[in-house]
This record gives structure tokens, C-alpha cells and sequence, in this order.
């Protein structure tokens, strides 16, 4: 049953071909699907599938979700959570690890600490 809102995949699709100044046929030429049931799909008479939405994505060089009518993150939700992450950012900065000097330890110092099960021992078995 076609849906009598214009907010369906249909219409949404039809919206982002005209942006892209696109026919119906222009469009269909660049996807594995003819002009039948894009036009059937823009139309509402025809429920758009996962794949058919996106095959038009691709074409289109858009997300999918812009034509699934998927929420996306506004640019002011990103500049709150920008906000809230940069005093984080900042702390990291700050965040000072003490410094212990580096000695240097013989190689049968640090065999002798090591854990036996990468030091090839049989004892590890």
C-alpha cells in the first residue's frame, strides 16, 4: 500500500537525487536496478529494501542513514560534547607521571626477574 506521507525512503531518496541534479534515469543508470522501481520506490508505491537504500547511497555518495531517515548527531551536540571532553583533554595533558630513572641492569638480572613462562624453563611446563 503506498504511504500518503512524504516521509518515507521514497521521498527522501527523491529529495537527495534533485540535490545531486539527477534524473530519475541518470540515477538508475548507476545502480544495479532500472528505472522501474527507483520510480516506484520515489513514488511510495514500493517499500525501498536495505539494499535497494544502499545501492542509492552509494550513487549518490551519501550514508544511508541520510535516506533511511536515521537521526543524525546535530553540530551542536558535538560542540557540547567537544566541551565537555576538553577539561578531560586538558587533565591528560597535565597528568604528570613521575619520572623514575633508568638504570641499567645485566641481561641475567632481568632473565632472573622475568616470569618463567616466557623465559623458555622447563619449569614452566
Amino acid at each position: 500500500m503506498p504511504t500518503l506521507d512524504d516521509n518515507h525512503a521514497g521521498a527522501r531518496i527523491k529529495e537527495q537525487r534533485m540535490l545531486a541534479r539527477l534524473s530519475r534515469r541518470e540515477l538508475a543508470a548507476r545502480l544495479p536496478y532500472s528505472h522501474s522501481p527507483l520510480n516506484q520506490v520515489e513514488c511510495g508505491a514500493r517499500p525501498a529494501t536495505d539494499a535497494f537504500v544502499c545501492a542509492v547511497a552509494a550513487a549518490l555518495g551519501i550514508d544511508a542513514a541520510v535516506l533511511q531517515g536515521l537521526p543524525q548527531v546535530p553540530e551542536v551536540r558535538r560542540g557540547r560534547l567537544a566541551a565537555l571532553l576538553g577539561p578531560v583533554r586538558e587533565a591528560l595533558d597535565l597528568y604528570d607521571l613521575v619520572q623514575e630513572p633508568v638504570t641499567d641492569r645485566p641481561v641475567t638480572a632481568l632473565a632472573a626477574e622475568a616470569d618463567p613462562r616466557f623465559t623458555g624453563s622447563p619449569s614452566a611446563t
